[in-house]
């Protein structure tokens, strides 16, 4: 699932992303994908796309938190 959200970021220009795995490390999550976006904009583009784009693959997030407003978002599987 983690190589698929970072190809999905890839192809919706997102930037510097970046996997991280976890598991050796932590119990709470395998893996973190990180990536930025050139404005506010993008960033909102980036959520409602990768969500969706998961959601026609048979994922969705557990939640969302954050705003593009914010600054960040945090979206778990």
């Amino acid at each position: 699932m983690a190589r698929k959200v970072v190809d999905l970021a890839s192809e919706r220009q997102a930037l510097d992303v970046l996997m991280l795995d976890l598991s050796p490390v932590a119990l709470f999550a395998d893996y973190f994908v990180i990536m930025g976006a050139e404005s506010r904009r993008h960033m909102q583009a980036l959520r409602e796309g990768l969500v969706e784009d998961l959601k026609n693959i048979g994922a969705s997030p557990r939640y969302v938190e954050g705003t593009a407003v914010s600054g960040w978002l945090r979206w778990v599987a």
